[in-house]
C-alpha cells in the first residue's frame, strides 16, 4: 500500500504547546505505517477463518482474521445469526466531516463507494430486541455476506459553559455482517477483490505410471490395453476437473485470452475416445503428461500472485462468501493475497502466468497424431520445465506454438523446419553441441515397418555418433505355437558336419537301391511288382536325395517333405512285406534292398538335427520377444525417445515367425486311391479272403499319407471325397478366422469371409494363411535407461542387417508436362553432406525437384561425401492434353434457367471439375452431359470445366450461359378485404380492394349486399337485415364472405316435463359472447331459485315457482363481440288448470 498523505511527522520540543494538528499527525503517521506494513509486507484479504455455514434459517460466521485493502484489520469471533434487520449505513461513515488538513480525510473519502448499499440488511441474532425478520431460504437465495469495517467519525457536542475538553471528534469502528444481493455485489465494486487479486490454488494432478503394478505384457493387444488403462477413466476426468477449477479461479484476470474458455470445456475426452484404442495411445499418454506439467507450472508460478495498484479494491470490507450454493464461492469470497516482495517480480510473475496460460490453451486445442518422417531431436529428461525440452511432433499450429513453448527464443522441436527454416541449429540440431541435452526424442516411426524404422534410426544414430542403442522386440505370444524355423536365418555351423555325414550316407544308399531297381525292373515286372509301382518307388527314393541341399539352413525348409517321403517309404515297405507274405512269393534280393531302405528310414538322423536346430532357434527367438524382455529388464518407460546412454525399444507385432495353420491333410479313405495296389491285385491271383487280410495287415501300421508323389492329384482327391473336403474347408476357415480375429478390428471381420470365399473358389483347400494387416508395424516404443544386450547377444539375430545408407523420399512421383511444380525431396539424415542429381536444387537447407515440360522418366539420387549412395527414385513427366476442351450449352426445355452442359471431346479416363459460375461446383464427374438449374436472375454465367486424368495434367475449358428473363406473368385479379365482419350500426363506408379492371357486374352477389353505385363500396348500416347475415361474394374465381352482425335478443320455451322444468333458451345467438337474465318481481323466493343462473345461456325455471307466481316477466340481454347488446322481455304464464305454460 502506498502512503496516502503522511510523508512527514512532527517532532516535539520541551515546553511546547501541542495543537490538535500535531497530535493527529503523530497518531495518523504511526497508524498508517501499521497499515502499510500489513498490506505491503504481510498480506491482505481473509488471512484465516471467516468461513460461512448456513441452513435455511441460520447463518454462522466462523472466527477469523482479515485485512482490508487499506490495511484495516478485522477481528471476528464466531457468531450465529437467525434474523435480519433493515439498516441504513451511518452518515458518519458515508459522509464524514473532517478538517481539510486532517490526514484521515483522504482515507475516509473511499467510503463513498458504499453509498450503493446505504440501505442495507444486517444479520442479527435472537438477542436483538428491535424489529427483525427470521431468516429463510428465500431470504438467503442469491445473497452474499459482506463483513463491513464501518469507520465513522462522530462529532462531539459544543463546549459547555465550563470547559471544551470534550469538544473532539471520535472515530467509531463497528464490524457489521451485511447480507447483500448478488447484483449489489456486482455493481458496488464489492466483489472487485476477486478481479483485482486472485490466489491461484488448485489440487495437483497425478498420472499413474504405465503398467504399474507390473503385468505380463505379451501381445499388441496387451500393450494397447495397458495404455488405455492409464489414458481412460479417472485420469482425463481429474485433468478436466483441474482445468475447470483453474478457469473459475482465474477467469476474471485471464478471461480475455484467446481460447481461454477451452479450459472450461471438455476437450480431453474426445481425444481420449479417438486415440485410446489405437497405436497412438502412447502419444495420448504423453499428451496428458504435457497437460499436467503445464498445469503444475501455472500453479507453481501463481501460488501467491498479487497485482500492483489495487490496494483500494476492498478498502472497508471483505466478502465472506455466498449464502446460496448456486453462486461461486471463488467469485464472492475475498481470497488471501500475500504481499509481493518487489513490484518488478510481481509484474514478471503476471507476464509469466499469461504466457503459461497461452501455452496450456494451445496444447489443449492442438493435439493431433499423423504419420510423418522419422527424426531424432535433442531434448531434456527428468523434472525439467517444458520450455527446456523439445517440442513434440504431435502438436499442430507449430508456428504459434514455437512462440509459446518458451518465453525467450525458439525451441528445438520436430517441426523446427516449419517455424525456423533459416536457423540451422534448430533444423539440424544434431550437427551441433549436444552436451546440454541428455535425452533424444525419436518420433515418426509409429505405424511404419519395424525394419524401415530401424534402418532410418540407425542411419541417423551412426551418422551423428549418438550414444544410444536401438532394439526391436516382437510383441507376439508363441505359447502353444510352432515357430517357422524354415524361414529363419541362423548360424548352425556346428551342426553342418553332422548333416553332411548323414546326407552323404543316405545319398549313397538310396543311389544303390535305385540303381538295383532300375537294373532288375525286368525281373520284378509284372511278376512281383507292377511297372508303375517300380516307377513310383524309384521316384520316391530319388526325391529324398533331391531334397538335400549343401547348406543345413536351406535344408530345414525341406525337412517336412523328407519326413513325408520317409514315412511313405516305410509304408511301401510294409505293403510289400504284407504282399509277399500273403502270396508266398520269394524275392530275397528285393527284400534285402527294401530292408536296407527301411532301416535307413527308421534311423532318420535328420529328425535329430531338425529338433536341435529348432530348439536353438526357439531359444534365440524368445530373447527377442517383448514379453520376455519386458519381464527381465526393469526401468522400461514410454518416453517417446531415450536418454543418453540408454536403449530405445521399438515394439512391433509380427506373426510371420509362426508356422501358418493348415487344414487337416486330405485322406481318401481308400488305400487303392493312394497306391498302385490295384496293379498288385491284377498281377496276383488272390482270393477275397487274402485281400481282406492284406488290407487289414497294412492298416495296422497306421501310416501317414502325405507325399505329393504318392497322393492322387489334389483335384482328383477333392472330387472323389466331397464330404471330407467340406469338413477340411470348414476347419481351415475356423482356424483362419480365429487367427485373424485377434489382430483385425471387428469392423474388418468381413475381410476374413471375403478372403476365404475367394480362395475357396480358386483352390478348394487353403494351404497358406495370409499375414495379419499389422504384421511388422511398430505400434509402441519404450526407453530402457541403460545400454542393453552386448553385440554378441542372440537378440541381434532377429534384427535386420542394417546398411547405413542415405534415404531420399518425395511426396509425388508423377507430374504434368504443362503444369510445372516444385516439390520438396527429403533426405535422411537431413544434415548429411553430399550431392544430388542435377535435377535437384537446394534452397535454405531444403532440396526441391522442379518438374519440366520434357516428357518421360527422370532419376533422382543422392551421394554422400563418404560415397554412400541413396536409394534411387523415378519421377515421370506425363504428357499434357493436346486437344482443347470444348464445351457447349443449351436450354433444356421451356424454362431458360434449365441448362444442359456438354463436353464435346472427352478423353478416356478423364474426370471433370465443373464450376457453373453461380457458386455451384461439382467434383470428379465422369459424365460428359450435365444439367443445372440457374437462379431466376437474368444474367450471363461463366462456366469453367477442368479435366484431369486421375490427379494429373489438368486442362480447362470455358463457356457461358445466358439466363433470359421470363415474360411478365399476366396481372392477377384482386378482390380482398382486411376485415370481413361489421356491425349493423356501422355507418362508415367499407371499400373492397380490387384490381384496375374491376366491374361490379362481374361480382356474383348471392346475398344481395347493397353497394354504393358501381363502386366496390358498401355501408353496413344500410343493409336490410333482421338478424346477423352472411353475404357470399365471388369475383373472377376469388371468394369473399362478408358478415353483418345485428344483435338480436329473443328466447323460446322448452317444457322438460320429466324434470318439471321450463327451459328458456336464446334464439339466433350468433356472435354472442354473454347473456343476462332478469325477472320480476325480485322476490326472495324467485331469487333463491334462479339467482345463480342469471348469466347462463339457458334459464331453468322450476314448475313450482311458476305455479306459485302464476306468471313471471322475464327479460334477456345478449352481448355481442363487436356490436354491443340487445334486450327483449317476455312473460311466462302458467295455466294451473291445464298445467300448460306459454310465453307472451
Amino acid at each position: 500500500m502506498e502512503s496516502v498523505l503522511n510523508t512527514t511527522f512532527p517532532v516535539y520540543k520541551e515546553d511546547q504547546v501541542l495543537s490538535h494538528y500535531q497530535l493527529n499527525g503523530s497518531f495518523n503517521y504511526l497508524e498508517e505505517q501499521i497499515r502499510i506494513t500489513r498490506t505491503g509486507l504481510i498480506a491482505t484479504g481473509i488471512v484465516d477463518g471467516l468461513e460461512l455455514e448456513f441452513t435455511n434459517n441460520s447463518v454462522t460466521l466462523k472466527k477469523g482474521v482479515a485485512v482490508t485493502s487499506l490495511g484495516f484489520q478485522i477481528e471476528w469471533r464466531e457468531k450465529t445469526f437467525t434474523h435480519i434487520r433493515s439498516l441504513e449505513l451511518s452518515k458518519d461513515f458515508l459522509e464524514p466531516i473532517l478538517d481539510d488538513d486532517n490526514s484521515l480525510k483522504n482515507i475516509l473519502a473511499k467510503s463513498a463507494r458504499y453509498q450503493a448499499i446505504k440501505a442495507s440488511t444486517e444479520l442479527v441474532d435472537d438477542s436483538f430486541t428491535e424489529a427483525k425478520t427470521p431468516l429463510s431460504s428465500a431470504i438467503l437465495a442469491g445473497k452474499v455476506v459482506l463483513v463491513l469495517f464501518e469507520m465513522g467519525v462522530k462529532q462531539a457536542d459544543q463546549c459547555d459553559a465550563n470547559s471544551c475538553d470534550e469538544n473532539s471528534a471520535n472515530v467509531i469502528i463497528t464490524i457489521r455482517p451485511l447480507l447483500i444481493s448478488q447484483a449489489e455485489a456486482d455493481t458496488t465494486n464489492a466483489n472487485q477483490s476477486a478481479q483485482a487479486y486472485f490466489q491461484l490454488t488448485g489440487d495437483p494432478v497425478f498420472i499413474p505410471r504405465f503398467d504399474i503394478p507390473k503385468t505380463a505384457l505379451s501381445t499388441r493387444t496387451d500393450v494397447v490395453a495397458a495404455f488405455q488403462k492409464v489414458n481412460s477413466g479417472a485420469v482425463p476426468t481429474a485433468i478436466n476437473a483441474a482445468l475447470k477449477a483453474l478457469y473459475e479461479t482465474t477467469k476474471t484476470v485471464f478471461g480475455h485470452l484467446k481460447g481461454f474458455n477451452l479450459l472450461n470445456a471438455d476437450r480431453i475426452e474426445p481425444q481420449v475416445s479417438k486415440y485410446k484404442n489405437t497405436d497412438n495411445g502412447q502419444y495420448l499418454y504423453n499428451w496428458l503428461q504435457d497437460l499436467v506439467q503445464a498445469y503444475h507450472e501455472i500453479l507453481e508460478v501463481g501460488k501467491a500472485y498479487h497485482r500492483d495498484g489495487v490496494t483500494d479494491q476492498f478498502p472497508f470490507h471483505v466478502l465472506a462468501g455466498p449464502t446460496d450454493n448456486a453462486l461461486s464461492n471463488t467469485q464472492y469470497r475475498t481470497g488471501y493475497f500475500p504481499a509481493p516482495p518487489l513490484a518488478r517480480d510481481e509484474l514478471e510473475n503476471f507476464n509469466r502466468l499469461e504466457f503459461l496460460f497461452k501455452r496450456l490453451i494451445h496444447l489443449l486445442n492442438n493435439f493431433d497424431v499423423s504419420k510423418t518422417a522419422i527424426k531424432v531431436t535433442p531434448s531434456m529428461y527428468g523434472n525439467k520445465l517444458l520450455e527446456k525440452k523439445a517440442v513434440p511432433y504431435y502438436y499442430t499450429g507449430e508456428k504459434e506454438l514455437s512462440r509459446l513453448w518458451k518465453p525467450k527464443g525458439l525451441p528445438l522441436g520436430y517441426k523446427a523446419d516449419q517455424y525456423a527454416p533459416d536457423k540451422n541449429h534448430l533444423v539440424k540440431p544434431l550437427l551441433y553441441d549436444l552436451e546440454a541435452h541428455d535425452f533424444y526424442r525419436i518420433e515418426g516411426h509409429i505405424g511404419t515397418n519395424y525394419q524401415d524404422a530401424i534402418r532410418s534410426i540407425e542411419l541417423i544414430r551412426e551418422a551423428h555418433r549418438l550414444p544410444f542403442k536401438v532394439i526391436a522386440l516382437n510383441a507376439i505370444d508363441i505359447r502353444d505355437r510352432e515357430l517357422a524355423i524354415n524361414d529363419a536365418e541362423f548360424d548352425y555351423s556346428d551342426l553342418e558336419v553332422d548333416y553332411d555325414i548323414a546326407r552323404t550316407r543316405v545319398t549313397k544308399i538310396t543311389g544303390k537301391i535305385t540303381d538295383w531297381l532300375t537294373d532288375h525292373r525286368a525281373d520284378l515286372v509284372p511278376k512281383i511288382m507292377a511297372d508303375s509301382a517300380v516307377t513310383n518307388l524309384i521316384n520316391l527314393v530319388n526325391s529324398c536325395s533331391n531334397l538335400f541341399t549343401e547348406d543345413l539352413t536351406e535344408f530345414l525348409d525341406n525337412y517336412d517333405d523328407l519326413k513325408t517321403a520317409f514315412d511313405n517309404i516305410h509304408y511301401i515297405y510294409l505293403v510289400h512285406r504284407a504282399c509277399i507274405k500273403v502270396t508266398d512269393f520269394q524275392s530275397e534280393d528285393l527284400m534285402d534292398h527294401l530292408d536296407q531302405l527301411n532301416d535307413l528310414v527308421l534311423e532318420d538322423p535328420f529328425t535329430v538335427l531338425f529338433t536341435e536346430a529348432r530348439r536353438r532357434y526357439t531359444e534365440s527367438v524368445k530373447k527377442t520377444l517383448f514379453s520376455n524382455f519386458y519381464q527381465s529388464h526393469t526401468g522400461i518407460e514410454p518416453l517417446n525417445g531415450t536418454i543418453r546412454g540408454g536403449t530405445f525399444l521399438l515394439v512391433y507385432s509380427d506373426s510371420s515367425i509362426l508356422v501358418k495353420t493348415k487344414p487337416p491333410v486330405v485322406k481318401t479313405g481308400s488305400l487303392e486311391a493312394t497306391l498302385e495296389i490295384r496293379n498288385y491285385k491284377k498281377a496276383l491271383s488272390v482270393t477275397a479272403e487274402d485281400n481282406a487280410r492284406f488290407v487289414k495287415q497294412i492298416e495296422k501300421s497306421n501310416p501317414v499319407i502325405k507325399s505329393k508323389q504318392v497322393l492322387l492329384q489334389r483335384d482328383a482327391v477333392i472330387a472323389a471325397n466331397p464330404d471330407e473336403t467340406k469338413k477340411i474347408q470348414k476347419a481351415a476357415y475356423d482356424q483362419m478366422s480365429e487367427m485373424l480375429a485377434e489382430k483385425l478390428p471387428l469392423e474388418y471381420k468381413f475381410v476374413v469371409t471375403d478372403l476365404w470365399k475367394s480362395l475357396e473358389n480358386k483352390l478348394g483347400i487353403l494351404d497358406v494363411i495370409p499375414p495379419a494387416s499389422t504384421d511388422g508395424i511398430v505400434f509402441a516404443d519404450f526407453c530402457l535407461p541403460y545400454i542393453c544386450c552386448g553385440e554378441g547377444d542372440a537378440i541381434n539375430l532377429v534384427l535386420p542387417t542394417v546398411t547405413v545408407l542415405p534415404q531420399i523420399a518425395i511426396s509425388k512421383t508423377a507430374f504434368c508436362a504443362n503444369n510445372p511444380e516444385k516439390v520438396e525431396v527429403t533426405l535422411t539424415p537431413s544434415d548429411l553432406e553430399g550431392t544430388f542429381t542435377e535435377n535437384i536444387t537446394s534452397e535454405v537447407g531444403k532440396y526441391f525437384f522442379k518438374s519440366s515440360a520434357t516428357e518421360g522418366d527422370q532419376k533422382i539420387s543422392f551421394t554422400s561425401k563418404a560415397n554412400q549412395k541413396s536409394n534411387e527414385l523415378t519421377v515421370t513427366i506425363l504428357p499434357a492434353r493436346t486437344i482443347p476442351l470444348e464445351l457447349t450449352t443449351k436450354q433444356k426445355a421451356n424454362d431458360p434457367r434449365e441448362c444442359v452442359l456438354t463436353i464435346n471431346n472427352p478423353m478416356a479416363g478423364e474426370q471433370y471439375d465443373v464450376d457453373f459460375g453461380d457458386g455451384t461446383t461439382l467434383k470428379n464427374q465422369t459424365k460428359t452431359t450435365l444439367e443445372h438449374t440457374y437462379p431466376a436472375e437474368a444474367q450471363s454465367y461463366p462456366i469453367k470445366v477442368t479435366a484431369t486424368i486421375g490427379t494429373l495434367c489438368p486442362v480447362e475449358g470455358n463457356s457461358k450461359y445466358e439466363v433470359v428473363p421470363l415474360p411478365a406473368p399476366p396481372p392477377q385479379p384482386v378482390f380482398k378485404l382486411d376485415a370481413t365482419e361489421f356491425c349493423i350500426s356501422n355507418n362508415q363506408p367499407v371499400e373492397i380492394q380490387v384490381d384496375a379492371d374491376f366491374k361490379l357486374t362481374a361480382v356474383q352477389n348471392q346475398g344481395n349486399l347493397k353497394f354504393e353505385g358501381n363502386k366496390p363500396v358498401f355501408l353496413p348500416n344500410k343493409q336490410v337485415i333482421t338478424q346477423t347475415t352472411v353475404f357470399p361474394l365471388t369475383y373472377k374465381g376469388i371468394s369473399l364472405t362478408i358478415t353483418i352482425i345485428r344483435p338480436s335478443a329473443d328466447f323460446e320455451l322448452t317444457n322438460d316435463a320429466e324434470n318439471k322444468l321450463i327451459i328458456l333458451s336464446p334464439k339466433n345467438a350468433t356472435r354472442v359472447i354473454g347473456f343476462l337474465w332478469k325477472w320480476d318481481p325480485q322476490s326472495e323466493f324467485v331469487n333463491r331459485a334462479l339467482k345463480e343462473q342469471e348469466k347462463n345461456k339457458e334459464l331453468k325455471v322450476p314448475y313450482s315457482i311458476i305455479l306459485e307466481m302464476g306468471n313471471i316477466p322475464f327479460s334477456l340481454t345478449v352481448v355481442t363481440e363487436l356490436c354491443g347488446k340487445d334486450s327483449v322481455q317476455k312473460r311466462l304464464v302458467a295455466n294451473r288448470q291445464l298445467g300448460t305454460f306459454i310465453l307472451e
